[in-house]
């Protein structure tokens, strides 16, 4: 098993933080709870890029759109690709990130807290391609 570095091994700490916070908090501020959520999904995929892509890192980690094309590049790698990360980012993005914390629509409560719930699932997935490649 390979070493995380300390930067990565940091950040993916810090998303598996974000994490556990954002489950604890779903049934007090949902809303809030799925930016944790959505926090913790963007820097395990960062941490993702910085490994894989890192010279790309700056940019993916400032643009969005960068760093979805970026995870799309590493997801099409035929041992990450049946865990569906772009797939799952997306998800988180659109429901966690988009719609429940800025548009303030948290429903289906049950669809939304599951997402939360799932995402350390997410970092977990990662931090085990991080420790594995």
């Amino acid at each position: 098993m390979m070493e995380l570095g300390f930067e990565v091994e940091r950040i993916i700490e810090d998303a598996e933080y974000l994490a556990k916070k954002a489950i604890e908090e779903a049934d007090v501020n949902i809303r809030d709870a799925a930016e944790k959520a959505w926090g913790a999904v963007v820097k395990a995929t960062n941490v993702l890029i910085l490994r894989f892509k890192p010279e790309v890192y700056e940019r993916a980690v400032k643009v969005a759109s960068v760093r979805r094309s970026v995870l799309l590049e590493i997801c099409e790698d035929p041992k990450i690709a049946p865990l569906r990360l772009w797939e799952r980012y997306g998800s988180r993005e659109t429901y966690l990130h988009a719609q429940c914390f800025y548009e303030g629509v948290c429903e289906p409560v049950n669809s939304i807290k599951r997402r939360i719930v799932e995402t350390m699932d997410y970092v977990k997935d990662i931090k085990e391609i991080l420790t594995s490649f």
